[in-house]
């Protein structure tokens, strides 16, 4: 469900906004700026967050245990810390009351902060377990005896613009009541925290990650705030830390309920330790090279500071890869894992070990080591990322495949186009040139016979003629039979028996009585005249063979002679022209050929059965 923002939510926003304006313009310029500014951010923070989470979730109780907060933040706390900065000096009315309401309101967010913790991230209490009812009644009346301790006590004078606290009381046990409220506060957190935790070990899928967001923010949280909150008076910097990190539980609510980027949040801890771990490190190791080298240079030396400086930046980088590796088995293991088995293919990749087309069945693999679809979906574009390289290849091959088809098509289109133009000059030379030089023969075999013995060098002439007319239609056969001989419409067989029959020489033949495509038909029987052709023209042989033979999808051709040998693929020759047919048909053409051993020709057809 998408969000929507009613009258209501925008009037709340604006109301805040309006609220911190009027807070920091009274205390603007009278207390630290960092304390106008960082607790104006972290109510805003609150109420925003509420007030979206609402917008798509309506009725949903962590947004409005986060608008509590905000708005108990912005009220009392802000604009009476205000109130009291301009009003104690002007005697306004309710100043000194504003000002200790301002400095209490902590106490509050402890209860709101643990009732916000068992809760999450649905606004309902544990399914299982005793202790988790117990925990908002805890945190309720320890967030009251605690402000009771704190707002009757002397503890708070140090906060208040006055110095002194106008609540403050003998008769009331106040260090007690404050021990037993930061207990049982500090308790209702703890317990609130341990529900997330063991909810989230149950959970799978969307509420295992929202509670990962939560777990994280709490944890930085608790790290920060509970071992400073025992000193928060009395130092500004733990002051500034609790706002600082407390403006964390909002944000990471929001991202929580709202799934933002939900299944980032194992980088963002990873990150988040790795840096932490980093800047720890590094820090020891430039104190101790400072010292180190300030014995050498001299201490204070501005070389040995330099030098530190430059050791710990080149440390920087290789530090960082090497501490990353290992936080990432602690932190986010299915990640690791996922990322080490697409490097690990990668690099058999480039050891030549595995092949780039394996890319997305290992990608999937990878993936399928996270928990959730969700996750292995999230965890895909980084997969891809990682084997950018491999994709690329499988695309370029895949590419280049296609590419190489269309020329192979082209080639049998061209090679279909030849043969269909040699038919049609084969039916031109039967139909014309070879009738007319029949009929001119005839013609003078008539004439000789008119004449008889009456005109012996005329009739030898003529006996002349007639020969030569004999030859040339003879030629024009050969021709016409090399185009495509008609005897190929009778099958493969019959053809290659008849080239073998007008062969010159003796030639054992071996071929299937089996019919295979024209296409198939025509390149086998050019293969065989060129080989004849070659025995009989180059090779001075005095035997060929001929041998046809189906192994599975492919049609084998053997051409062999006797003759000299040396025999090869030259421009322009016939032994080319073979090969690009071969080669349209989607086959392959080899000559072994050594001198004094023959020449035999072997071609590969696809025949398709």
């Amino acid at each position: 469900m998408g969000p929507r923002l009613r009258p209501a939510h925008w009037t709340l926003l604006l109301a805040t906004v309006l609220v911190e304006g009027a807070a920091i313009g009274l205390s603007w310029g009278r207390e630290p700026t960092w304390d106008t500014v960082v607790y104006a951010a972290y109510a805003l923070a609150n109420v925003v967050a509420g007030v979206l989470i609402l917008a798509r979730h309506p009725r949903h109780l962590i947004g409005w245990l986060l608008i509590t907060t905000g708005v108990l933040q912005a009220v009392v706390s802000d604009l009476g810390q205000g109130w009291a900065l301009v009003g104690t000096s002007r005697g306004w009315p309710g100043s000194a009351i504003a000002d200790l309401a301002a400095a209490s309101t902590w106490a509050v967010g402890g209860g709101l902060m643990a009732a916000t913790f068992v809760l999450f991230p649905d606004g309902r209490l544990p399914r299982s377990g005793r202790v988790w009812p117990w925990v908002l009644p805890v945190a309720g009346i320890g967030s009251l005896v605690l402000l009771a301790g704190w707002a009757t006590g002397d503890q708070v004078d140090s906060l208040l613009v006055s110095g002194r606290n106008p609540l403050r009381s003998a008769t009331v046990p106040t260090v007690l009541l404050y021990w037993v409220g930061f207990v049982a506060v500090t308790t209702a957190m703890l317990l609130g925290v341990l529900a997330m935790v063991l909810r989230m070990r149950r959970a799978d899928g969307v509420e295992r990650q929202q509670l990962k967001w939560m777990v994280f923010a709490v944890g930085v949280v608790v790290v920060v705030l509970l071992p400073t909150a025992p000193f928060y008076t009395s130092s500004v910097a733990f002051r500034i830390a609790d706002a600082l990190v407390l403006t964390a539980l909002p944000l990471a609510a929001l991202a929580a309920i709202w799934r933002y980027r939900l299944y980032d949040i194992e980088l963002i801890v990873s990150r988040t330790v790795l840096y932490l771990a980093v800047t720890m490190v590094l820090g020891g190791l430039f104190a101790a090279l400072v010292v180190g080298l300030g014995v050498v240079f001299g201490g204070g030396s501005t070389i040995a500071t330099a030098l530190a400086t430059l050791l710990v930046a080149l440390a920087f980088g290789p530090l960082r890869r090497w501490m990353q590796r290992y936080l990432d088995r602690w932190f986010d293991r299915g990640r690791y894992n996922a990322m080490a088995d697409v490097a690990g293919f990668m690099a058999d990749l480039r050891e030549g070990r595995s092949e780039p087309e394996r890319v997305h069945e290992v990608i999937a693999a990878a993936a399928s080591r996270m928990r959730s679809p969700e996750a292995q979906a999230a965890i895909v574009p980084a997969l891809e990322k990682e084997a950018s390289l491999a994709i690329e290849m499988v695309s370029l091959r895949a590419e280049l495949r296609h590419q190489l088809e269309e020329v192979r098509d082209s080639r049998l289109r061209i090679v279909e186009a030849a043969e269909a133009e040699r038919r049609r000059i084969e039916r031109d030379l039967h139909d014309s040139a070879q009738q007319r030089m029949v009929s001119i023969g005839l013609a003078l075999r008539h004439v000789q016979h008119e004449l008889g013995d009456s005109a012996t060098g005329v009739t030898r002439t003529l006996e002349a003629a007639v020969r030569e007319v004999t030859d040339t239609i003879e030629e024009l056969r050969d021709i016409a039979h090399g185009i495509r001989p008609g005897v190929l419409d009778d099958g493969l067989a019959p053809a290659l028996r008849d080239l073998a029959h007008r062969a010159q020489l003796p030639v054992s033949i071996e071929v299937p009585e089996v019919r295979y495509s024209k296409d198939v038909e025509t390149a086998a029987y050019f293969i065989a005249c060129e080989g004849v052709t070659n025995a009989l023209k180059h090779a001075g042989a005095s035997q060929l063979a001929l041998e046809v033979r189906q192994l599975g999808r492919r049609l084998v051709v053997r051409v062999s002679d006797d003759g000299v040998g040396g025999a090869t693929m030259r421009g322009g020759g016939g032994l080319v022209g073979v090969s690009d047919r071969v080669a349209a048909q989607g086959g392959q053409f080899r000559i072994e050929s050594k001198p004094g051993q023959g020449t035999t020709l072997i071609a590969e057809l696809s025949c398709g059965s």
